[in-house]
């Protein structure tokens, strides 16, 4: 059988009879499974943040300012901010799962879901190829 390429991907190479991602070769006739995983981080403290942040700005300029209204509105800004760039930073990291005879492995990850999918459906169909 002759060796072809069917996925060049950056640093992924995916031909008929190997899957080298990084510094890492798995043998596709040892691959069993490929699923695509989601790793969706939790954004509570950037919505509390954001909460706490609105109403400590909210309640500063209610009624008759005061020093104190100065420094409950410095901290809730801040903690509005705080909030707005933890939500911002939150994305959601795509990993693609091989199962060989050592295991499960991560053997890519990338917030690019689409790379992630094509890598998987090359690798499935590299797999059937090779049965």
């Amino acid at each position: 059988m002759v060796e072809q390429t069917l996925l060049q991907d950056g640093d992924v190479l995916l031909t008929t009879s190997i899957f080298r991602v990084g510094g890492r070769s798995y043998p596709i006739r040892n691959i069993s499974m490929v699923e695509v995983t989601a790793d969706r981080p939790s954004r509570a403290g950037g919505i509390i943040a954001v909460f706490v942040g609105l109403l400590s700005v909210g309640i500063a300029f209610t009624g008759e300012w005061t020093p104190q209204s100065g420094t409950l509105a410095t901290i809730g800004g801040v903690l509005l901010v705080a909030g707005a760039i933890s939500l911002a930073l939150a994305r959601t990291t795509y990993a693609v799962v091989i199962a060989t005879s050592g295991g499960q492995v991560q053997a890519l990850r990338s917030r690019d879901f689409a790379r992630c999918h094509r890598v998987s459906t090359a690798l499935t169909q590299a797999i059937a190829q090779a049965r």
